[in-house]
């Protein structure tokens, strides 16, 4: 077994023992940092770009490095505005610029790597785990938080968006992730309120 995964499997653990000793903030630590290496581990089983969605992100992406204001898909087209369809466009405005914007800036920061250009679908992805579990907790119990914060460390769905196994990858899990985020406001507002 490679060694990330080991070290998400022990942070899985860790959160488990945890929350079983009634250490509901230290859970929360080993749950996010358990789905985060579990998001980087998957992300490094594959050693190249999904065939749809993710090699015209990535490549926006790149493009986004050089010029952050400006999203291009093809830098120096030729035949492709010919051409109809998203596909062959020169600007590419087909999808919103925050993704890509966070994978320009890994991209930037560590290089044109797999690893590198799927770490801010990760992070944002396990940033939403003590998120998950604070809602829960304030909406209904601390276990009801804390297996909502494990439902989203160990959701299949969650992990393929993050690192782009499934289609609109990291554009999708952005949206959800930010969504979720503006969620959990609401419900620390609402609970401020009422207070």
């Amino acid at each position: 077994m490679e060694p990330i995964w080991g070290l998400a499997l022990a942070a899985g653990v860790g959160s488990l023992v945890a929350f079983a000793s009634e250490k509901q903030t230290l859970a929360i630590i080993f749950l996010t940092f358990g789905a985060f290496l579990l998001r980087m581990a998957a992300a490094q089983s594959a050693d190249f770009l999904f065939p749809w969605d993710e090699r015209f992100h990535a490549l926006a992406a790149q493009h986004l490095a050089l010029h952050p204001l400006t999203p291009t898909l093809y830098e120096n087209p030729v035949i492709y505005e010919l051409e109809d369809g998203w596909p062959f466009r020169h600007i590419w405005l087909h999808k919103p610029p925050l993704a890509l914007w966070q994978m320009a800036l890994s991209i930037k920061l560590f290089g044109s790597e797999e690893w590198a250009l799927r770490l801010p679908s990760a992070l944002v992805s396990a940033a939403l785990v003590p998120a998950l579990a604070r809602s829960g907790k304030l909406l209904h119990s601390k276990e009801a938080g804390f297996f909502a914060g494990l439902a989203w460390a160990v959701s299949a769905f969650s992990i393929d968006l993050s690192f782009g196994r499934e289609g609109m990858d990291h554009v999708d899990l952005a949206m959800t992730v930010y969504v979720g985020l503006s969620l959990w406001a609401w419900v620390e507002f609402m609970n401020t309120t009422r207070n």
